[in-house]
């Protein structure tokens, strides 16, 4: 891969909440993040088998 990294992102916590349960998004701050273009790929996605029920003969 020749991507480089463009610096590391910082992320500021404006609110300490008493309990982790009552943050909100506005709690946090990301600065300073440059995201990359995606990486392609080929994927195959298959079908799950479906389950036989109980009391089916195979044929």
């Amino acid at each position: 891969m020749n991507r480089l990294p463009s610096g590391i992102p910082k992320l500021r916590i404006n609110r300490w909440p008493s309990r982790i349960f009552i943050y909100r998004i506005e709690d946090f701050e990301v600065s300073d993040y440059a995201p990359l273009a995606h990486i392609s790929a080929a994927i195959i996605v298959r079908k799950p088998p479906t389950r036989q029920r109980v009391g089916q003969s195979i044929a």
